[in-house]
């Protein structure tokens, strides 16, 4: 449990850190004569905002939900932008960083590898069709939990 409040930690951090980076876009455009160009370090610092740190926090909201095991439709009811693969690879990659102790592992599964917790995020987002081939691979090691389990599609046919 320990582990989905350093979570939200993260995203109330993530939340400052945008309304910051307003602030500093503010005092930089009331630098700047009207009509004149801002400049690289305004919008540096807007895109920054607008891209890189929205795109942690709603992975990191997502990991989030997909911790609690939450459904995805509960989450994002009317998303705008269906996630891309590398969005779903960084929500894996948060929901395996902070994994233990959430409702969705259970203490005997906290051995769970990377390309596990990949496949079940892209379960999770039911996008399986896009789930790399490499990710697919690797589950079928004998040792792979998802396998005994016969969570794990067979893509070869």
């Amino acid at each position: 449990m320990i582990e989905l409040i350093k979570l939200k930690i993260k995203t109330k951090s993530l939340a400052e850190e945008a309304r910051i980076i307003k602030k500093e876009e503010t005092k930089w455009l009331k630098n700047i004569p009207k009509g004149e160009y801002p400049g690289y370090g305004y919008y540096s610092l807007r895109n920054h905002r607008t891209l890189d740190v929205k795109r942690e926090t709603r992975a990191t909201l997502l990991a989030i939900a997909f911790l609690r095991n939450k459904p995805l439709n509960v989450v994002e009811r009317s998303s705008k932008t269906a996630p891309s693969h590398d969005q779903i690879k960084r929500v894996a990659t948060i929901a395996y960083k902070y994994r233990a102790g959430t409702p969705l592992i259970k203490s005997t599964e906290n051995h769970i590898r990377n390309n596990e917790m990949i496949y079940l995020v892209f379960k999770w987002f039911d996008m399986l069709e896009h789930c790399p081939w490499d990710v697919l691979e690797g589950l079928k090691t004998k040792d792979s939990w998802l396998l005994h389990e016969s969570k794990v599609i067979d893509r070869t046919t």
